[in-house]
């Protein structure tokens, strides 16, 4: 008998939602409701205007990646049940979502603890790693990795 992981790509899409709602339009209000951080002028003010509170979407996307994960894993363990042709196209799908969730997730966890304590301390000396890897800033290596993985999510064959 073959097992049918429909439950948890169901599970995966909801948690996937979850994270995408809370982590874009309803992390975003958070912050602009609380401690906005200004338009990107430098590494200074940006240290000199961060809060804490400016994390909370990074935390609420690991819930967008963790389902998205969920999600391809679920259709990856289903594909037995299909031809070979869509298992080939679920197989890329699971593998263009492991690059999306390890690009993000570095994103996520450079922004939560690198970035933060990079702010938090600051030193100008610091100035030009801050400028790289703020997201803040929309110029920065993570802005473009951050582009790259969403790109690279949305590039997925159709089931």
């Amino acid at each position: 008998m073959k097992t049918n992981y429909n439950q948890l790509i169901s599970l995966g899409a909801l948690v996937a939602l979850a994270g995408y709602v809370l982590s874009g339009p309803v992390g975003f209000g958070i912050v602009q409701m609380t401690n906005p951080q200004p338009a990107w002028v430098s590494a200074a003010i940006f240290a000199e205007n961060y809060h804490v509170v400016q994390d909370v979407p990074y935390y609420f996307g690991l819930l967008l990646i963790g389902g998205m994960l969920m999600l391809a894993a679920g259709h990856y363990l289903n594909s037995k049940l299909e031809n070979e042709e869509n298992r080939f196209h679920i197989l890329l799908s699971f593998a263009w979502t492991t690059i999306f969730a390890a690009l993000i997730f570095f994103n996520y966890i450079c922004q939560t603890t690198f970035v933060r304590h990079l702010a938090l301390d600051y030193k100008p000396e610091n100035d030009a790693i801050i400028s790289t890897f703020s997201m803040a800033n929309p110029l920065s290596l993570s802005w473009a990795i951050e582009m790259w993985g969403y790109g690279i999510l949305g590039v997925q064959p159709g089931f």
